[in-house]
């Protein structure tokens, strides 16, 4: 299967003007958080601060990054 032809799958009935939300996820095996590169966050949300402080503290450990976002 082709990249569009996967993403047509997942990236059906998005109205015009509307960048969708998505995950990516990892399909071949497990799903491990030293498996994660990168969080992001989109700016202007109301983030739990106290759950936002731990998930950027493990992260961090890992080498993962926290960016906010427009």
């Amino acid at each position: 299967m082709s990249e569009s032809d996967f993403a047509s799958l997942l990236l059906n009935n998005v109205p015009v003007g509307i960048e969708p939300d998505f995950i990516e996820v990892h399909i071949y095996g497990s799903l491990h958080r030293l498996n994660i590169e990168r969080l992001l966050l989109q700016s202007g949300q109301k983030h739990e601060r106290a759950i936002l402080k731990q998930v950027k503290q493990a992260l961090g450990s890992i080498g993962a990054t926290v960016e906010e976002v427009a």
